[in-house]
């Protein structure tokens, strides 16, 4: 099993640290071929959407919304289009967009998970996903007059995750399950940057309980790579690691000026 990145399908939304753009970077440092793949931190699962047909691939996070919308995409994609054509007319014939944008926000109630986290990523502050300490998303507006919610690749993506395991757990449980075979490819939120895409976030003692795991796994026989940040302490916690510099632009400053170029680091061992 390999990447086919000519074919790869575009993710249905937005996520801040999302790799989609940085594939042609990462993959020439991954192995040439593996069992399965697995991402506990999948987000937009951008790696996961650039296999060959018929891969084998696990898809995790602990967002429940993100797994909401991979779930309701695979089992039946034509309801979720028909949630997303609703969300889409309403918001788009709406006179006070703001107002709809914070009533939906507010609304908490589990019903259309799914659409409800296409449209505010859609409709919210470049496409910005984080939540405060209780969990609440608070994400201000993104002054979007239109919204277009309702992807064109909907069938694409629905027959590919039929072949996907996709679980909501701690992502630490997904590493100690990895095994001989498997490409494991943890995207964590990064050291000393934005962390809030759930309520417990992510703290520098679990950095440490990674990349602990991680090395378990190599032991194994699992092919691991990581990507974090390029800060003091992440270099110092991978240093047995071969270690590859990936360049990201960034992407969350309202101004294009403020979005100045960020070096990444990718690590990679057991292959």
């Amino acid at each position: 099993m390999k990447f086919d990145l000519k074919n790869r399908m575009k993710p249905p939304f937005k996520w801040v640290g999302g790799k989609s753009r940085l594939l042609d970077q990462l993959v020439p440092h991954f192995p040439m071929e593996f069992d399965r793949l697995v991402e506990p931190f999948c987000g937009t699962a951008s790696l996961s959407l650039a296999l060959e047909p018929n891969a084998s691939f696990w898809i995790n996070d602990l967002n429940t919304e993100v797994f909401a919308v991979w779930v309701d995409i695979r089992n039946d994609w034509k309801k979720f289009r028909i949630k997303l054509i609703c969300l889409q007319a309403e918001y788009n014939k709406c006179f006070d967009k703001e107002a709809f944008y914070k009533s939906i926000r507010e609304y908490t109630i589990q019903t259309n998970v799914s659409g409800r986290f296409i449209l505010l990523n859609k409709a919210g502050f470049n496409g910005l996903y984080r939540v405060n300490q209780k969990g609440g998303f608070n994400v201000p507006w993104g002054k979007r007059e239109k919204v277009a919610l309702v992807p064109d690749n909907l069938e694409q993506l629905s027959e590919h995750f039929q072949r996907a395991k996709i679980t909501t757990l701690p992502a630490f449980e997904v590493v100690e399950e990895a095994k001989a075979g498997d490409f494991l490819y943890v995207d964590p939120p990064y050291h000393d940057t934005f962390s809030s895409y759930t309520k417990e976030g992510f703290s520098t003692d679990d950095h440490t309980k990674l990349a602990l795991l991680c090395e378990e796994a190599v032991e194994r026989g699992a092919k691991v790579a990581i990507s974090n940040s390029n800060t003091e302490f992440i270099q110092n916690l991978y240093s047995t690691w071969t270690c590859h510099e990936v360049l990201r632009s960034g992407t969350i400053s309202s101004k294009s000026e403020g979005r100045q170029p960020v070096r990444e680091l990718l690590f990679t061992k057991g292959y």
